[in-house]
């Protein structure tokens, strides 16, 4: 039992005398790299250019968010103005079929010898009218098309700032890799 504990300990030992070694030759290698680059003409050109494309990269980038920003707060402003005149359109429509339906109601109190007359002028109000609620209508399906159009541009937007951040990843990788090695 004695001897499997000191066989165990000599193995433990054996163990953290190679890792110590192993740890030794990494930090060898690092240093040796090191120098290596510090020394290097080429590899301190190379970084230069590295860190110059690095910096042009984040500028575009900057100014890729910039205008990124620019267009989303465009077409905020836009859904907007659209929503706002669509809205107004249909009060002012549904004011103006209130006022005709009114119109109707008090020609249909018209005296019973004109009642003829009054008749065919409430067909031509509620042909009127259903023309308005026709109007109505498709300028509520407009609506609907300019929001459609809207979020497409929205997505549009937000695909083109996904890939943006996405080659931003991919560059910062290779940036970060390359600096490592």
């Amino acid at each position: 039992m004695e001897d499997l504990e000191y066989t165990r300990r000599q193995q433990e030992y054996h163990l953290a005398e190679e890792a110590e070694r192993i740890e030794k030759e990494k930090m060898k290698d690092f240093k040796l790299r090191l120098q290596i680059r510090e020394q290097s003409i080429e590899l301190r050109e190379l970084r230069a250019h590295l860190q110059a494309a690095y910096v042009t990269k984040e500028l575009m980038a900057q100014k890729a968010e910039r205008e990124a920003a620019r267009l989303r707060e465009k077409v905020r402003k836009l859904s907007h103005y659209l929503f706002n005149e669509l809205f107004n359109n249909l009060i002012l429509q549904v004011e103006e079929a209130r006022a005709h339906k009114l119109q109707q109601d008090i020609w249909a109190s018209y005296d019973k010898e004109e009642k003829e007359s009054d008749e065919q002028k409430i067909i031509r109000q509620q042909e009127h009218y259903l023309e308005l609620q026709k109007q109505i209508e498709e300028q509520e399906e407009m609506k609907q098309k300019s929001i459609e159009l809207i979020l497409i541009e929205k997505r549009i937007l937000d695909q083109l700032v996904m890939e943006y951040q996405a080659e931003l990843e991919r560059f910062r990788f290779k940036f970060t890799f390359s600096t490592i090695t």
